[in-house]
């Protein structure tokens, strides 16, 4: 037997053998319900039955399962991660880079009708649940706007004049507010401990002088690792998480629409996959936060996405209440027709009739996501 043919053989049992072992390892090892890294549900094992195998499904599910749980998975993302960037001189994993310490992925490209039919949901909302009231409206950029990409981005400026041209309201810029270090390395949102500049420029732009939170700065637990990380597969330091209390935080009352268990500030259900949901608890339709010792009496609607999470604590001091809206998970339908927001009375628990103020707070990316605005 040649060199060549002892080559081949070996190649085809060193294979063989690491499939076999792989496969071995994959039904006889723990399975786990959820991948952190990627926070989703993995697959479950399908049940094998006539129907679901003359019907194709179960082939399509195991193999999502096999997949899902395949020995040392996590490992052979990573190495996966390593080729792409090292071999095959790709720039990004599943549209992730990193650049000077920070990962990124832009959003691309800009729908400039997107962007459009949500300012104009926004008018709708502000025009029938708002017609007297002033209303208000702000940007926020993405952390690649303050980053030097070799990749194109969303242009701010862009999507700022196409809400300005289809949203009633006064504008208050916040791009010069923010720098890169006020977002996580590993995230896309804004760090809440960097927001004292950007909370102030929105207070002042509605008429007002913020009162300076005198927070306590507190770290969360383990390191933090964003969304970004996930996606990115390759080995990224952790950040520290940081929040802040003060007198308004610990004392203001908070109800919750999707959670009346809930009480404060900082909240976060403990099926989340996503430590930033800490700050107000993630995802919720509805939030009413009071401070009977803001230096004013004013109530303020603030309408938003998850960046206003981490940014609603900076406004308790100014407001004595804010009531936070998330139209992704309650329709402006239910706003304008109906009066009620996640099947409950509105009346009850946002009271909208007594608002002096209204601001829509939205980042670029979810202004140019259609369908997310229901």
């Amino acid at each position: 037997m040649n060199i060549r043919k002892i080559s081949v053989l070996v190649t085809v049992v060193l294979f063989s053998a690491v499939l076999f072992l792989g496969c071995a390892l994959t039904l006889t090892l723990p399975k786990k319900a959820v991948s952190e890294s990627e926070r989703r549900t993995l697959a479950e094992l399908p049940e094998f039955t006539v129907q679901t195998v003359m019907e194709g499904t179960w082939f399509s599910e195991i193999s999502d399962y096999l997949t899902d749980h395949f020995a040392l998975r996590e490992e052979l993302r990573t190495v996966n991660a390593a080729v792409r960037l090292s071999a095959l001189q790709q720039p990004d994993v599943e549209g992730v880079l990193e650049a000077d310490g920070y990962l990124f992925q832009p959003t691309w490209p800009l729908d400039e009708k997107v962007v459009t039919a949500n300012a104009q949901k926004l008018q709708s909302i502000a025009e029938v649940r708002f017609p007297d009231k002033p209303i208000y409206f702000s940007v926020i950029p993405e952390k690649s706007d303050y980053a030097s990409l070799n990749r194109p981005c969303l242009d701010t400026n862009r999507v700022v004049e196409l809400v300005s041209q289809n949203l009633s309201g006064q504008y208050i810029d916040i791009t010069g507010t923010l720098e890169l270090s006020d977002y996580y390395r590993t995230d896309t949102h804004w760090r809440q401990e960097k927001l004292e500049d950007t909370a102030a420029a929105l207070v002042a732009g509605m008429g007002g002088t913020l009162t300076a939170p005198e927070f306590v700065w507190q770290t969360a637990g383990e390191p933090f690792y964003g969304v970004l990380w996930g996606r990115y597969a390759m080995p990224v330091p952790g950040e520290d998480l940081i929040y802040g209390t003060n007198a308004a935080t610990e004392n203001a009352a908070v109800r919750y629409t999707d959670h009346p268990e809930w009480t404060g500030v900082y909240v976060k259900a403990e099926a989340s996959l996503d430590d930033y949901d800490l700050f107000l608890g993630g995802a919720q339709s509805v939030i009413e936060m009071t401070n009977e010792n803001a230096a004013t009496d004013k109530h303020l609607i603030l309408f938003r996405d998850s960046f206003g999470s981490s940014l609603a604590p900076w406004l308790l001091t100014q407001y004595e209440k804010i009531t936070i809206i998330d139209i992704r998970y309650a329709t402006s339908e239910d706003l304008r027709e109906h009066e009620t927001l996640a099947h409950l009375d509105l009346s009850r628990y946002a009271d909208l009739e007594s608002a002096d103020e209204v601001l829509f707070l939205y980042s670029t990316s979810i202004l140019n996501t259609g369908g997310i605005l229901k």
